[in-house]
């Protein structure tokens, strides 16, 4: 699995060298089928997370606006069979799916009722049974509600995310699981993106000596999280870990873009070329990764993205997603969110200019 950046973090990306951009490729041979994945109304979705059995998560537009007068957005459960399922919300206006076990069991976010969003937004868990319900989050003295949201899930139903404690800004790493609620341990704050089925989750933290977000890893013991290890231990540093393996592969980046841990040992995995930043979001048992790559540029005074695509690195191979559709496929895929053990990879780019969410599977 594996969850793009929670709306809580706005980071600022350091302009990074080109150095070891990977060259243009030519147009290929169609590699993969593309499915659009649709709306449930609106104009544009996001998926997020798929499983082994093909079933793919995501958020999507609805047709309506909610109460900041956007598109309103609701989380999605699409499989082959039944297509877009609407998810719903706990009784606000939006929504969206970050993760997917093996018992199709979803996690992500919603709102609770309309209002300002920031006091509203749960952490929730789904399934066919029970339908949508707020995983416990955290109450002050008032019983006021703070903000919690749910990155990942493994199929015995444990869950990770972030959420703010009592009426400060901080925000910390968070594990949920049987109705109980744990703090992982580091240090100003932090936020939990991934977690596999030994239980080792991955994430981002700010320790209480540093001014910077590193990646961190935590590992169990009968759940409670007993040592953080960050890139420090590693001596390579790198600053963002967004989803692992079984085996304890992380995906994820650094300055020089986007890379994939294994142990002590750090694999950079390059950069498309034209792209000056890029991000691993995302691998499989067989240490396929996917992700996204851009240029970095300075434009109307401010620093911002273009250039934004999908892609897939293999056996030391980075690969352009969009060239693998073929010359007249009509998309262009800006980011692999998420790729199974079957290959099939998942994500959104623009089909005739619109956001969509799609689903690869090879040919």
């Amino acid at each position: 699995m594996r969850l793009l950046r929670p709306l809580l973090l706005t980071s600022l990306a350091l302009l990074a060298p080109t150095l070891g951009a990977v060259p243009p490729q030519a147009q290929e041979q169609p590699q993969y089928e593309v499915i659009d994945l649709g709306t449930l109304g609106g104009e544009r979705s996001q998926a997020n997370a798929i499983n082994d059995r093909g079933e793919v998560v995501g958020w999507a537009e609805t047709g309506e606006e909610n109460e900041e007068r956007e598109p309103a957005r609701h989380a999605f459960l699409w499989n082959p069979e039944l297509g877009l399922q609407d998810l719903g919300t706990l009784g606000g206006e939006d929504s969206e799916a970050h993760d997917i076990n093996a018992r199709s069991q979803v996690t992500g976010w919603a709102d609770l009722y309309p209002a300002a969003r920031w006091t509203v937004r749960r952490a929730f868990l789904w399934s066919a049974p029970t339908g949508m319900t707020k995983v416990r989050g955290f109450d002050d003295a008032d019983g006021n509600f703070h903000y919690s949201e749910a990155h990942g899930i493994n199929d015995a139903g444990l869950i990770v995310g972030v959420a703010v404690l009592g009426g400060g800004p901080q925000y910390k790493a968070t594990l949920w699981h049987r109705g109980r609620v744990s703090i992982l341990p580091h240090g100003e704050h932090g936020i939990a993106q991934s977690i596999n089925e030994r239980g080792q989750i991955a994430g981002t933290a700010m320790l209480s000596s540093s001014t910077t977000d590193r990646a961190h890893l935590w590992r169990p013991r009968r759940y409670t999280m007993r040592r953080s290890r960050t890139c420090y231990d590693y001596g390579d540093c790198y600053d963002t870990a967004n989803d692992l393996n079984n085996r304890g592969a992380v995906a994820g980046s650094s300055e020089r873009g986007p890379l994939l841990a294994q142990g002590k040992r750090i694999t950079h995995l390059g950069l498309l070329a034209g792209h000056t930043h890029g991000e691993a979001l995302a691998l499989n048992e067989r240490a396929q990764v996917v992700g996204s790559g851009w240029a970095w540029v300075y434009q109307n005074k401010r620093y911002g993205r273009t250039d934004e695509r999908a892609f897939l690195w293999e056996r030391g191979s980075l690969r352009d997603l969009t060239t693998l559709l073929g010359p007249d496929s009509g998309w262009v895929l800006e980011a692999a969110t998420d790729i199974n053990e079957h290959g099939q990879i998942v994500g959104y780019g623009l089909r005739n200019g619109v956001r969509r969410a799609f689903l690869l599977t090879r040919r």
